[in-house]
């Protein structure tokens, strides 16, 4: 049997390039294969980003998109309950404190970047550091804030670093105080003591008596 020679393949520059089998079926491979698109590569970069992003209607006071479960991302998978995930696994102290976020995304200028710390309940039942920040995506008719475009992050770890900072502060602070009272107690102890007696003699020697 004669091997095949493969097939001839002419060039932009009218030149012709002969191709084997090998590289017949590589090339064949590489126009079958899926195209990479802009709208592929961007939901490969939400799914893949650990952080949740989300774009929030501050009208309507609702979540219109969201690149992830914040329930995913603190470890209670696919169980759902009563109400939103919001609501809940944000500690109740930051519920309170939330409304007061709320109102300052409806005065959002353009450019002005918002920040907004609070704690979420992870699987384990222990609080977790967020901090979002959010920014203006659009606005209506009336120029009024409509759409927040914002991302969230676990912070937890640099919260700890910060507390931990506090607590070596706090120490050092207290351990001066201790440090200054002790020399100050030591600087009265130290101090002569005078008697009535020399004091009398004293005051005798300066009436002239």
């Amino acid at each position: 049997m004669v091997p095949s020679r493969g097939i001839r393949y002419k060039t932009p520059l009218g030149k012709y390039l002969r191709l084997d089998h090998r590289l017949q079926e590589e090339c064949l491979a590489m126009l079958e294969a899926p195209i990479s698109t802009d709208a592929e590569l961007a939901q490969q970069l939400l799914s893949a980003a650990p952080i949740v992003l989300y774009v929030y209607d501050v009208q309507k006071e609702k979540s219109v998109f969201q690149n992830r479960r914040l329930s995913d991302m603190l470890g209670h998978g696919e169980a759902d309950g009563p109400g939103s995930e919001w609501e809940r696994l944000i500690h109740p102290e930051d519920a309170l404190r939330f409304p007061e976020h709320r109102a300052r995304l409806k005065a959002i200028e353009p450019g002005q970047v918002l920040s907004w710390e609070f704690r979420v309940r992870d699987s384990a039942g222990e609080w977790r550091w967020f901090l979002s920040r959010d920014a203006l995506l659009s606005s209506d008719g009336d120029g009024k804030p409509l759409l927040i475009v914002g991302s969230a992050a676990d912070v937890s770890e640099q919260k700890k670093a910060e507390q931990h900072k506090e607590l070596l502060a706090e120490e050092m602070r207290h351990r001066a105080r201790n440090l200054v009272a002790i020399v100050q107690a030591i600087a009265r102890m130290s101090r002569p003591r005078i008697s009535p007696r020399s004091t009398n003699i004293s005051m005798s020697s300066w009436a002239g008596c």
